[in-house]
Order: structure tokens, then sequence, then C-alpha cells
């Protein structure tokens, strides 16, 4: 299986100036260094760092039979529970296994999630986060994915979303200027216009008037750090940024943006020495960015050609030769310092922990070391996933870690080889990163519709 070059972990160093900012990268970055160590100091390393399937899909299950008393508040999103269990039950390729897809039907889960969400869906249109909830954009996405998949063992599934209401609600939500409310006289941000345009997309409602004006509205959204922000003139965020990309992706406008300085941006948001990304400039690395950053990625590998992806590595490369070029000075410089420094430069090593050349694959980002992130230090050992070492497991965390570790793998290849860190058995199911549902969720929807239209 083919893979990319990977870069040395290297520590964040200080300018000098020290701030809270500093010490808490700091502490992260050495709590991450404990975790590769374990993995760098066994000769058998791709051997030892697996994913934890079993596991996962345990702690998975069992959060379909009811809410924890510590996760009771999360009530008002049963939509997006639903969705993020059987997402990443979908990506582990749990339900690939006819002998559990018949289990799960006989067990009633199929039937009990569909009843459950259709509780969800409102009169006028959409679906809100509970029964008799107002009707929101953010659940109405989180169901509709839920319906996508489970489609996969009822094709009829998708069919319980009243298409023309939907469209009737989504139509009540948008402005003049292309933004989409997220409720009635809600606030209006580059989510509410994702969310929008992928509900519409999946449910193939998304004519002109749903669409016209938003790619436009949304280009405004780009900052001149490259990224894009909830609104105009605000700040650019990892989240906002995949919402912004993959309606654009849709609406087939990614002309409409600055290209480069969004890749730029994108690339300096994954991490020296974690591997991970930040979700924004100044913050700590997070694992469900892992999808929101590093599944921006996924979109580019169409709409760049060979030539442009060339020389942007070549700036990249031109950027790091400089950057070394500084660090060999600072390094001299530090040597004549006093001897606590030169300690604490000696502690701040960098750490070759996924030693190797795997080939050569995306030049925009390292998916090996995001890879070696996630499964090296994102895996709780009773099952789920998290944010960081030291951090509790959710289903939140869980859903987008391993979103991100499929569109690392999977997504990225032009040669459509797959990308994997350790043993062939860590290769998760390949997802549609527009919608974040598996292409067997995302074709069984097609499908549907295909027969619909055929018998119309």
């Amino acid at each position: 299986m083919a893979s990319c070059l990977h870069k040395k972990a290297i520590f964040t160093k200080h300018d000098q100036y020290y701030s809270r900012t500093f010490f808490d990268q700091q502490g992260v970055e050495r709590r991450i260094k404990e975790y590769f160590i374990l993995f760098a100091e066994n000769e058998n390393f791709h051997q030892k760092i697996k994913l934890s399937r079993n596991l996962h899909k345990k702690y998975l299950l069992n959060s379909l039979k009811g809410l924890s008393e510590s996760n009771q508040a999360l009530d008002a999103s049963i939509p997006w529970l639903i969705y993020w269990t059987l997402h990443s039950l979908d990506i582990l390729g749990v339900l690939d296994s006819e002998e559990f897809a018949k289990e799960f039907i006989q067990k009633g889960f199929v039937k009990k999630a569909i009843s459950t969400l259709s509780w969800c869906q409102s009169k006028d249109g959409g679906f809100g986060g509970g029964h008799l909830q107002l009707p929101h954009l953010a659940p109405t996405y989180a169901a509709t994915n839920s319906f996508a998949i489970l489609s996969r063992f009822d094709p009829t599934a998708i069919s319980v979303i009243d298409r023309k209401k939907m469209k009737q609600f989504l139509l009540k939500m948008k402005n003049k200027d292309g933004s989409f409310n997220l409720h009635e006289n809600g606030e209006s941000d580059t989510r509410g216009a994702y969310c929008a345009l992928s509900t519409a997309h999946l449910l193939q409602i998304d004519d002109q008037d749903i669409t016209e004006n938003t790619g436009k509205w949304i280009a405004t959204c780009q900052t001149y750090e490259g990224g894009f922000s909830a609104r105009p003139w605000r700040e650019a965020h990892g989240g906002y940024t995949f919402c912004a990309i993959a309606a654009l992706s849709i609406l087939g406008e990614l002309d409409k943006i600055e290209m480069e300085p969004l890749i730029d941006w994108l690339a300096h948001k994954q991490m020296r020495f974690s591997g991970g990304f930040q979700g924004r400039i100044n913050k700590l690395v997070d694992g469900c960015y892992s999808f929101w950053q590093g599944g921006v990625f996924s979109f580019f590998k169409d709409y760049l050609n060979e030539q442009t992806n060339q020389d942007i590595f070549k700036i990249y490369q031109i950027e790091q030769e400089q950057t070394n070029v500084k660090e060999e000075e600072k390094e001299i410089k530090e040597e004549k310092e006093e001897e606590e420094e030169e300690e604490e430069e000696e502690e701040n090593e960098p750490l070759d922990w996924l030693e190797g050349n795997y080939g050569s694959v995306n030049l925009l980002f390292d998916e090996i070391s995001l890879q070696g992130y996630i499964l090296a230090c994102c895996q709780d050992n009773r099952g789920g996933l998290m944010d960081k070492p030291l951090k509790g497991r959710d289903l939140y965390h869980t859903c987008y870690c391993l979103s991100g570790l499929s569109c690392s793998q999977n997504n990225l290849s032009k040669e459509k080889n797959p990308v994997v860190l350790g043993l062939e058995d860590n290769l998760v199911n390949k997802i549609d990163p527009i919608h974040n549902i598996t292409e067997l969720a995302s074709n069984s929807v097609k499908k549907y519709f295909e027969n619909l239209n055929n018998k119309n």
C-alpha cells in the first residue's frame, strides 16, 4: 500500500516570549511524546500500532442502548447521537457484515433508529434535536445522514423524510444574500449554508432556488489568513473552513476563492510535533480536526492539476529550507546559553518515531503523521476516541477522528491506492467527504432515487 514521506516530530520552540498558550502547548507535546515513545522503542512498531476495532465497536453499540447519566444533557441532540454512532460503525466496517446486519435488523435497532429520527421531524419540514423541538439545520443534516446510513439496511429509510416540506423549510431559512439561518430567527453562518446544501444535495432537491448566491456569500467568509470564518470579517476556523469548502464543492464553485492562501493556512494547521491538526491559530491539537482540517484536502485532488500541486510543494520546500537555516542559526546561539536551557533543548530533540520512507502520494500534508497521532494518542483503551491524551472519549470525537483517519487513508491519492500506517487491518471504509458518510451509504441513497425516478 502506498503512503507519504513523513517528517520528524519537532517540538514547538519559544521565541523568548513566554505565555499561557506556550506552556499549554509544551505540556501537550510532552504528554504526546510519552505516547509516541511507547511505539518508537518497539522494533515491531508497525505490528503494534493498531486500530482497536472491537473495543470501538463495543463502545458504539453500547451507546445505542441509551444515554448514560453524564450524557443525558445531550438529549436535545438525538439526531447527532444517532449519526455519530452509526457513521462510526460504518467507517469501521461493522455494518458490512451480513451476519451483523441481520442481527441489527432482528434486534430492532434499524426500526428503532428510524422511529426515533421520525419523532424529531417537524410537521413544517426539517428536524429538531428532539420531539416537538424547533427545526434546525444542524440536526436536519445529522438526521438526513443517519437515514442515508440506515438505507443500507432498509432502502426506503430515506423516504421517511418529507422532501417537499424539507425544501420549504430550507427556503424559509435562506436569506437574500445566499446565507442560511440555522433556525427561524437564528444566526446565519457557513455551517448553516453547508448543512442546507448537503441536505438538499443528498435528497436531490438542490435547485437554483436553494443554491443561488450562496457560493458568492461563502466566498466573502474567506479571511486574510486563507481559511474561512463563520461570517465575513471573523477569525478563520477549521470547522467553518470545512463547511465552506464542502458547500462550494457541491455548488461546483471552488473557483470563487483564493486557493493557495487556503492550502497554505490548512497545511500550517498541522502540528509539527503531534501530526494532528489545530482548529485555529495558537490553539492546541484536537483529534476532531483530523477531519475538519485534514478532510478538506480531499476536495483538492480533482481541483488542482499536477503542476499546481508541484508548484505549491516547491514553495513549501523553499519555506522549510529557510526555516531550517533559521533553526540552525538559533541552535548555534542556544549552545552558548546557560546549562538549564541546554538541558531543555536536549529534552526537546526532534522525535522520528515514524522513521521510514513510505513513498510519496500527497504533497500538501503529512498523512502518516496524522494517522500516527490518531492511532497512538486518540484511542481510549476502553473503546472510543478522544481529543488528545488524558481527555475523555465521546461519540463526537469518535466520529470525527475516524472520519479523519478515513480521509487520510482513502481520499488523497490520485492513484486511488490506500495510504495506511501499520498493518493493512488498520484500513477503514472510504467516506464521501462532501456529506461525511461512507461511499456505501451515499451510493445506497443515489440508487434509491435512481429507482424512484425510473418508476416515475
